[in-house]
């Protein structure tokens, strides 16, 4: 994350009212594994340009509306493991008990590097420190 605190806190604001934690079951040959996904969808492109700005990561798609009177909309969106745990872990203590507790279920999931075992509760929260930029 680039952005600075205030920036982080605007972030999780814009996040609690347009954002979304999602998670699918995907299943291949080998083995199953599930996917999470963060996203913020909006109508205006320059907003969804500060999320991307700010975040360092993520892509934006353009989403066409075909109904007469209805915007197109943008979306950014990470389904990046370590990315959305990145997310997560910098606005966590900026978000509300519900959509903390599912930041909480995704990153207890989410290794933030490939491969590697899920961190410890210390190491979350050093994460958290040095993605809000106070370490």
């Amino acid at each position: 994350m680039v952005g600075s605190r205030e920036d982080v806190i605007w972030l999780a604001g814009l996040f609690e009212g347009e954002g979304c934690i999602t998670v699918t079951d995907q299943k291949t040959s080998e083995r199953a594994r599930r996917r999470w996904e963060v996203n913020i969808t909006g109508c205006d492109r320059d907003v969804i340009e500060r999320v991307q700005s700010i975040v360092g990561f993520g892509f934006i798609r353009k989403r066409k509306r075909t109904e007469p009177g209805w915007r197109d909309y943008y979306i950014w969106q990470t389904t990046r493991r370590e990315h959305v745990y990145v997310f997560l872990a910098a606005i966590y203590p900026f978000l509300m008990s519900r959509r903390k507790a599912r930041a909480r279920e995704a990153m207890a999931e989410l290794p933030p590097v490939r491969g590697r075992l899920p961190w410890t509760d210390a190491q979350k929260e050093r994460a958290s420190l040095r993605a809000r930029g106070l370490l």
